[in-house]
């Protein structure tokens, strides 16, 4: 017993040193690198919520590209489609245009080193992004670079939650059909897509980098988007002051739903003033051991008077909060610990009304594709859910 509890101890020795090493590589890391939140543009703007309507657009945007394609992705599989945006990637890079691939380091190790070497053949730069470093490598490792950004000839931009692979066209059959939301950007302001890709480039690889400009802002200002470029908890004090601003209703939809104390309590107090709070999530998760720390928010929201709704057609991950039917967020970030923390992570900020239409109708549909949460449910519950339902902050803090 005696030798149980040392192990034990040691056990959490040993992470809390981590964790504080975690903590100040956080702090030193968001100090020089603070929330950036744009001006406000006007564009063309475009919703997708499929992921084959989405490649399809992308590819189409590519083949048009005349003199610059960056990329960076979380997750990129080097499978059908994945090869098929290689390939055209490697076509365009024959015909002079400078195209940029970054991946990040975790997420994005799924693509063979004989590819990589072929799309240097082909001179397109291929980055990983966010390697492990010194002085604080634990915070390193668990820091990711979480956005899906592209950004074409400096005219068209893309963001939202698909990354590259067969699933995220519904090709998988372990997730079925692939619910994701994710938007196109011609016009205004897609430079500031394509210098948020540069400042994370020459952060990444400065080697190869360091020479490359940011672009000139040169469009007019407008009032129909802005981007929210993020690392840590400044990105969580952005979403509190959009929701303080609710009145009628909030829709979050996330495939993940661990938020802080401070979001919760946000929240609370906008249903206890009569605002109606409605979330989204997936009834089954590409991560199981995100769910049963969730069931205390989501318990406790829902005897408050919240609306919970699980998807059920295939599986969700889309990320998007729509506020009355003034304001919306879509972006890469989930409402959890790891977006609002750790991750480096991008969104846009919408208060163009036929987007917001748009966006309203896409959750419609998902809602009928959806069933309601009750307390029923959390009774039929198995054992492993409900000791998991206790896991510590602390530790799903890394989730």
């Amino acid at each position: 017993m005696k030798k149980l509890f040392n192990i034990s101890l040691s056990i959490i020795l040993i992470f809390l040193l981590l964790h504080s090493r975690v903590n100040l590589g956080y702090v030193e890391y968001i100090n020089t690198h603070p929330l950036i939140l744009t001006p406000t543009y006007s564009g063309e703007l475009q919703l997708f919520t499929d992921g084959t309507e989405l490649f399809d657009q992308l590819l189409k945007d590519i083949r048009s590209a005349k003199e610059s394609i960056y990329i960076h992705f979380f997750i990129f599989r080097s499978d059908d489609i994945g090869n098929d945006l290689l390939d055209l990637l490697s076509e365009k890079s024959e015909m002079g245009v400078n195209v940029i691939l970054s991946v990040d380091y975790v997420g994005g190790r799924k693509i063979p080193n004989r590819v990589i070497q072929k799309l240097k053949e082909k001179n397109i730069l291929f980055i990983e992004s966010r390697k492990p470093s010194l002085p604080y490598f634990f915070y390193s490792i668990q820091h990711r670079n979480h956005r899906k950004l592209i950004s074409i000839d400096n005219h068209v931009s893309y963001i939202g939650g698909f990354n590259v692979g067969d699933e995220y066209v519904s090709k998988s059959k372990r997730f079925g059909y692939w619910r994701d939301y994710h938007v196109r950007i011609a016009g205004n302001g897609t430079s500031e897509v394509e210098n948020q890709l540069i400042r994370d480039f020459k952060e990444d690889a400065p080697y190869y980098t360091s020479n490359l400009p940011e672009k000139d802002h040169l469009y007019e200002l407008g009032r129909d988007f802005a981007f929210m470029f993020s690392t840590g908890e400044t990105y969580e004090e952005k979403l509190v002051e959009i929701i303080q601003t609710a009145k009628k209703r909030i829709i979050i939809a996330t495939p993940y739903f661990i938020p802080s104390d401070h979001m919760i309590n946000t929240l609370k107090n906008k249903i206890s003033n009569g605002v109606d709070v409605i979330l989204l999530v997936p009834d089954n998760t590409d991560a199981w051991f995100t769910k049963p720390p969730s069931y205390p928010i989501t318990e406790e929201l829902m005897s408050l008077g919240a609306t919970i709704y699980l998807y059920e057609k295939g599986f969700f991950h889309g990320k998007v909060m729509l506020i009355d039917q003034n304001v919306a967020v879509v972006g890469t970030a989930n409402w959890d610990s790891r977006s609002f923390h750790l991750n480096d992570e991008a969104s846009v900020i919408i208060y163009k009304s036929a987007l917001l239409h748009d966006i309203e109708k896409e959750l419609t549909i998902d809602f009928q594709n959806s069933r309601i949460l009750t307390p029923a449910l959390f009774e039929e519950l198995p054992q492993w859910e409900l000791f998991l339902k206790q896991t510590p902050k602390w530790i799903t803090y890394y989730f």
